[in-house]
């Protein structure tokens, strides 16, 4: 079954989210502290990088922070 350009968009963008994350965290873990910071980070780079409207940017971040606590895989 053939994906959707856009689906596929979407899960390539998170994955270099979760890139840019773990480039910050370091082997720190991800715990309060470093959300906030790591949150601010990704948020600049996704107004920079793609222009994304507020709740599509929310989005991202949850899905983003889901797999950086290993609450979920992104399969790309």
């Amino acid at each position: 079954m053939a994906e959707y350009s856009q689906s596929w968009r979407k899960k390539l963008r998170i994955k270099l989210l979760v890139e840019i994350a773990q480039q910050e965290l370091k082997g720190e873990s991800y715990d309060e502290n470093n959300m906030r910071r790591i949150r601010e980070k990704l948020d600049s780079e996704m107004k920079v990088r793609w222009n994304l409207i507020k709740n599509t940017r929310k989005d991202y971040l949850e899905r983003a922070e889901k797999i950086l606590r290993k609450e979920c895989v992104l399969n790309v």
